[in-house]
């Protein structure tokens, strides 16, 4: 599968959100990485990706919706680029391929590819915010982030580090995860 040139006519539809509920999407995380046997923390996405049949490249010059982030293209089921930021880290870039593979399978219908869709990470859009949640379920599971925050002292540091995500992506979980915690207690206000 090539990646198609610059310039080429392709027609692709805007994403639309799922509608999922954010435990839905946290199900659907889970039984993606289930289904290809992804184990957080341990595997890479960039393999899980290839073996999808997807690619990744680092664009050199960078369209403003790349810059901070990455871009999804989606050509057909098993045909898919992700496009990262020159500009970021490794940790930054694991998440950003999440966010991107959240698109795929949340956003790209039934087979998986099966809509044409181009995407950039930009913007709090419901789309954007479904494949945020995703991705963070992917690559942070909620009860395989929970016992490794209480034995590590809720540390996002030490968090990052092992989910190989930014300090940034794992405080984030964290505090959606004590939230949540929280409003299923009846803690919340």
């Amino acid at each position: 599968m090539e990646v198609e040139e610059p310039g080429a006519v392709t027609e692709f539809v805007a994403p639309k959100p799922c509608g999922l509920s954010a435990e839905q999407i946290e199900r659907r995380a889970a039984a993606f990485a289930a289904e290809h046997r992804f184990v957080a923390g341990r595997d890479r996405l960039r393999d899980l990706v290839g073996s999808m049949g997807g690619r990744i490249v680092t664009v050199d010059v960078p369209h403003l919706r790349e810059l901070d982030g990455g871009s999804l293209e989606v050509y057909g089921p098993g045909d898919f680029l992700i496009r990262l930021s020159p500009i970021t880290g490794p940790m930054r870039d694991n998440f950003t391929i999440g966010h991107e593979l959240g698109h795929y399978v949340l956003h790209s219908g039934e087979p998986l590819g099966s809509l044409r869709i181009r995407v950039g990470r930009w913007g709090c859009e419901p789309v954007e915010r479904e494949a945020n949640r995703f991705a963070a379920a992917l690559l942070m599971p909620r009860d395989l982030f929970c016992s490794t925050a209480s034995c590590c002292g809720n540390e996002p540091t030490k968090l990052a580090a092992q989910f190989y995500v930014s300090c940034t992506a794992a405080a984030y979980r964290l505090i959606s995860l004590q939230m949540a915690t929280r409003e299923e207690l009846g803690l919340a206000r």
